[in-house]
């Protein structure tokens, strides 16, 4: 997906090279988050939080030929919180009968 030498000088901290990086990556960390998640607002939303996350843990990155598979478990830890997050709620049924209401169709 991308070259080992610009990895190699985003990781020391070349700004350019990081946009760069990014600029390269972002395409298919976008079509990975909209794959996990059905609107492509949020996946653009998750896309660039995946890239953000990325570019300010690059000094954790060890190997610059691992990028893409690095990358990839950002954006699926990523994906992973927005679920989390966005996760329909069902009321306990002790909830429900408390309440003298029944469970939803």
């Amino acid at each position: 997906m991308v070259d080992t030498l610009l990895v190699n000088r985003a990781t020391t901290g070349d700004r350019v090279a990081q946009g760069e990086l990014a600029r390269q990556a972002y395409p298919h960390v976008l079509a990975f988050c909209h794959s996990q998640v059905p609107q492509l607002a949020d996946a653009e939303e998750l896309a660039q939080e995946t890239l953000l996350r990325a570019m300010t843990r690059l000094t954790t990155l060890q190997q610059a030929s691992q990028f893409s598979c690095w990358l990839r478990g950002i954006a699926a830890n990523v994906c992973h919180d927005w679920h989390r997050r966005n996760r329909p709620t069902v009321p306990l049924i002790d909830d429900v009968a408390a309440r003298g209401n029944s469970l939803p169709h």
